[in-house]
């Protein structure tokens, strides 16, 4: 049994105070009868502000976002399977660019 699930078991992706994360929401409706399929998955972009022991992060809203402008300020605990690493716009070009340079890799 133990050696079914450590075979296909993942390692949790592991953070550094700084990094910029996305956090996943709940699955909430907003309202009462509003599907919640065209809503956001993340919210974000986060920063961890401290790394916790089993695997959790200590995560805030990064200064002058859009959040930060609310009366709460988002500073929680997550779990690193509730979060995915950020990458800008920029990233996201420059990852397409390396994958059309090298037309072997699939």
């Amino acid at each position: 049994m133990k050696e079914h699930y450590d075979k296909r078991h993942r390692e949790a992706t592991r953070y550094q105070v700084g990094d910029l994360v996305l956090i996943e929401k709940q699955a909430v409706a907003p309202n009462p009868g509003e599907s919640r399929k065209l809503l956001a998955p993340y919210q974000g972009p986060m920063i961890v502000k401290e790394v916790l022991p089993n695997d959790r992060y200590r995560v805030a809203d990064m200064d002058g976002s859009r959040r930060t402008k609310r009366k709460t300020i988002y500073d929680k605990v997550i779990a690193a399977d509730k979060m995915k690493l950020w990458k800008s716009a920029e990233e996201v070009v420059e990852d397409e660019e390396l994958s059309d340079d090298n037309p072997d890799s699939v």
